[in-house]
């Protein structure tokens, strides 16, 4: 419950003009990422009612700058919690890629495996959970990559079939996996690149590879001020920009 509280809710704020959320592994791992703030989470239920409440934490000060809570009821799923506290931080925020507990608590237990064949597994059984579940499919996609790409044109194709389902942002970034996997021109792959980060400013991942593709189409000025813009959001980590300024951690009493 605690990671995907945690897993939900940095999805929920990729849409946010104002906030660029990452996990971490306690405040250490928050200050080697670059972060600026810590949202934790507490969770309880009762009588029927979920009640989820957040604080967001300075992280030079440890003072607490801003308190959170929603009230849920439990008919309703815990997502729908979370979605709603994300939304009472940052009206901005988005919803979570999919509605569905099930595909939820499989796509957690992939992101806390450091096996790659239970990762696949439970990300296959978030996708038979919920066939829109556009993240699940994405990440899948990155673990196929990272293999050789040999499944990766099987799984676009079973995909595309739920693709409008998914929600924009996955929509988006479904969109610019699948140009750069058929080695569409570089004027297409940048400008599906570009969509994402019209939904998602803060998408260090896009903001790279945009930045790469606007050097590659001979545009220095705008690459080099995408690229700088990620590592703005990834002072620590400048060989591969994934990190964020502010972060993200659910607090493990619940």
């Amino acid at each position: 419950m605690s990671l995907g509280i945690a897993l939900a809710l940095e999805q929920d704020f990729a849409t946010s003009r104002g906030i660029a959320a990452v996990l971490a592994d306690g405040d250490s791992g928050a200050y080697q990422r670059g972060a600026t703030q810590v949202l934790r989470t507490t969770a309880e239920g009762r009588r029927g009612v979920i009640h989820l409440g957040a604080t967001i934490t300075d992280l030079s000060t440890q003072r607490v700058t801003a308190v959170a809570d929603v009230n849920s009821p439990m008919s309703a799923g815990m997502l729908a919690a979370v979605n709603a506290l994300a939304k009472r931080i940052d009206p901005r925020s988005s919803q979570f890629s999919t509605k569905n507990d099930r595909a939820w608590q499989a796509y957690t237990a992939a992101a806390g495996s450091t096996n790659v064949q239970t990762r696949v597994a439970m990300l296959k059984e978030a996708v038979a959970a919920d066939p829109s579940f556009g993240l699940a499919y994405l990440v899948l996609a990155q673990l196929f990559s990272q293999a050789g790409g040999q499944n990766v044109t099987a799984l676009i194709r079973s995909a595309e079939s739920h693709h409008d389902a998914f929600t924009l942002l996955d929509k988006a970034r479904f969109d610019a996996l699948v140009a750069r996997a058929s080695h569409a021109p570089l004027e297409q792959q940048a400008n599906a690149t570009a969509k994402v980060l019209e939904i998602a400013p803060n998408d260090v991942d896009a903001l790279t590879t945009l930045g790469s593709e606007r050097f590659l189409q001979n545009n220095a000025a705008e690459g080099g001020r995408l690229l700088n813009r990620a590592l703005e959001l990834s002072p620590g980590n400048a060989n591969r920009s994934e990190e964020h300024t502010s972060e993200l951690q659910s607090h493990h009493d619940l």
